[in-house]
């Protein structure tokens, strides 16, 4: 399983051990509802969190931990949300 895990408000990764185990059950949920695989970004707003499952992952671009995002993710990180 291929994602990421980043606070919404900052966009600094999320690494803790918690939001992990919640990637993997958010991934199993959707897998038993959908009969596929999440794919590109979802959001979980109420706990400021943003996953992003795919083999695509943003890459940090300097020291300020600034972080440079596709369009959709950018878009999902500023409060809209991702249709896929």
């Amino acid at each position: 399983m291929d994602y990421r895990i980043y606070n919404a408000s900052s966009g600094e990764y999320e690494s803790s051990a918690e939001a992990h185990v919640l990637a993997r059950a958010y991934r199993a949920a959707w897998r038993a509802v959908h009969g596929l695989e999440p794919e590109g970004v979802h959001e979980i707003g109420s706990l400021g969190l943003l996953m992003h499952f795919g083999g695509w992952a943003p890459a940090w671009t300097d020291v300020s931990h600034e972080c440079a995002i596709a369009p959709e993710f950018a878009y999902a990180a500023a409060g809209g949300h991702d249709d896929k």
